[in-house]
């Protein structure tokens, strides 16, 4: 069978990967995340995903490099460093905090939408609320 490597087809084998790997990272108590690719298209083509895994800790979350770096950063940003993993309303939508960039300025929070587990970058004022709590 041949197939054509686009960007299509990269999207159903991403979801299918991570649905794969999902096993063998409860067996081994391990986070398997599938990130981005890199690809050449066509018939000949071919692709890299970024994989990244991590160990959980006590409370089931991952210790992620961007976990570790909100640790290291919360307090300079006014976050206590319990806010990790916290959940917080932005927008009318629920996320949890799960990280920080600190090479990035202008976005510098990894935030994970509760609903479907997508992350995205944002700015330290939209998650202020944590600040207090």
């Amino acid at each position: 069978m041949s197939v054509e490597i686009n960007s299509r087809f990269l999207l159903n084998a991403r979801d299918e990967m991570r649905e794969a790997l999902k096993e063998f990272g409860a067996k081994y108590g391990l986070e398997i995340t599938v990130g981005s690719a890199t690809y050449t298209q066509g018939v000949n083509g071919n692709a890299s995903f970024k994989v990244e895994l991590a160990t959980l800790n006590e409370s089931g979350h991952a210790n992620t490099r961007k976990s570790k770096d909100f640790l290291l950063h919360a307090r300079r940003h006014g976050f206590p460093p319990d806010s990790l993993n916290k959940e917080f309303k932005y927008a009318g939508t629920i996320y949890r905090l799960i990280g920080f960039k600190p090479q990035s300025y202008k976005y510098p929070l990894i935030v994970e939408r509760v609903s479907d587990g997508k992350q995205f970058k944002m700015p330290l004022e939209a998650a202020n609320v944590l600040k207090t709590a």
